[in-house]
Order: structure tokens, then C-alpha cells, then sequence
């Protein structure tokens, strides 16, 4: 997780699958699918635009790049 290339990260779907989160074989939660501790639903449409303007500012991916990785979770 801690790559600077993202490309060399694991996957959020790899970390929710994990044993480290998993207890006794079970998945983290009791859904068919984990939803993320913070969704795009729970933050204002001006505060996510903000934090993805970050992220490409910092050089983390371009806007396209971060959008589909959001969206691929």
C-alpha cells in the first residue's frame, strides 16, 4: 500500500480480501460487496472534486486515472 507508484500498490479489493482483515475465512463485512469507510455518497460534490484536485496536483495520477480506480472499487 505504501508504493509510490501506483501501479505497484495492492488493490483495495486485494486489501478488503486479505486474511489480515478477514477473521476465521469470513470477509470483513457481512454484504456480497464492502463499501469504502468514506463514499463519494457521504462527501459533497465540491469536497470530492477538491480531493481529487489534490491527488493530481500531489502527482498521484491524473484526474482520469484516479476516477476509474475510484470507480473500479
Amino acid at each position: 500500500m505504501l508504493r509510490r507508484e501506483p501501479k505497484e500498490r495492492i488493490s483495495l479489493r486485494s486489501i478488503v480480501h486479505h486474511p489480515w482483515m478477514t477473521q476465521t475465512g469470513k470477509r470483513c463485512c457481512d454484504n456480497s460487496s464492502c463499501v469504502a469507510l468514506v463514499g463519494r455518497e457521504h462527501l459533497a460534490s465540491e469536497d470530492h472534486d477538491l480531493i481529487i484536485q489534490k491527488m493530481v496536483e500531489g502527482g498521484i495520477a491524473s484526474r482520469t486515472e484516479i476516477l476509474r480506480c475510484v470507480l473500479d472499487f
